[in-house]
């Protein structure tokens, strides 16, 4: 059952985006309005009210209607677009307690819910996992795991989750990666017949199958990262660094064998 949604099941009608639409929008199943609940235990820290559909709303306006919780673990979820508020700041509440009902105030096209999560300094994170389940530990450490498609094997290894370890078998071409991340916003690509594959986002495999192999690898994030690519027959190149807007890129002329990353500690 939903954890925002009074005795109903989740349709996603607009799915979360880390560059376009840091949250979600639901609604009941079958495209039904219901109740919005809190989702978990936790004090009303913000509400707005008086507001109506706005197309052309920025910021803060386009949010609508809506109720901010602050939890017991530091995190906030927000719901939003709301026709209805029915607590007060400071109101505490618990899980499955009624905030309000679904609507369509501030900027969207049809009746839904969004909502958002957001951590201790109040940064927004991936929602999706949070629609029916509480809230995972240990939420900050941040991890990074993953794999690689090995072209003679004509297989996707097991994930590689400690940073000594890297992926690929030297002497076979790597031909893919798959990434399983916490970090809000990364996105990867590969370079192949001297071109470069657009951005793919994390959780998902990208270049599934490539018999030919990869030359090159890149990675864009918010958190710096360490990464680096063995070439074949060639060893391992320099380490490179990663953030959204300095674009690091490996690029070889020969194909590589191996990947590996780092999360950078600071």
């Amino acid at each position: 059952m939903s954890r925002v949604l009074l005795n109903a099941r989740n349709h996603v009608v607009r799915k979360y985006n880390p560059f376009t639409h840091r949250g979600v929008d639901v609604l009941k199943e079958e495209n039904k309005v219901a109740d919005v609940i809190a989702h978990s235990k936790g004090v009303v820290s913000e509400i707005v009210i008086g507001k109506k559909q706005n197309l052309k709303a920025k910021k803060v306006e386009k949010y609508g209607n809506f109720v901010k919780v602050r939890h017991d673990n530091g995190y906030f979820t927000l719901y939003a677009h709301l026709s209805d508020v029915c607590v007060h700041v400071g109101q505490s509440v618990s899980q499955g307690d009624v905030l309000g009902r679904m609507g369509n105030s501030g900027k969207t096209k049809q009746t839904c819910l969004h909502f958002e999560v957001r951590n201790r300094k109040d940064k927004k994170r991936n929602p999706v996992k949070y629609l029916d389940q509480d809230f995972l530990i240990k939420e900050d450490s941040k991890y990074l795991h993953y794999r690689g498609f090995i072209c003679g094997e004509n297989c996707w290894q097991d994930l590689v989750k400690e940073e000594e370890q890297y992926i690929g078998v030297f002497g076979y071409k790597l031909g893919g990666i798959f990434i399983e991340t916490n970090i809000e916003d990364l996105q990867f690509r590969v370079y192949k017949n001297r071109k470069w594959s657009p951005f793919v986002s994390v959780n998902q495999e990208a270049l599934l199958q490539e018999k030919e192999g990869i030359q090159g690898f890149q990675i864009k994030s918010n958190v710096k990262l360490l990464y680096r690519v063995h070439v074949l027959d060639s060893g391992w190149t320099d380490w490179f660094f990663s953030t959204l807007f300095y674009e690091n890129v490996l690029e070889q002329e020969n194909f590589i064998d191996g990947i590996q990353i780092c999360v950078r500690k600071e």
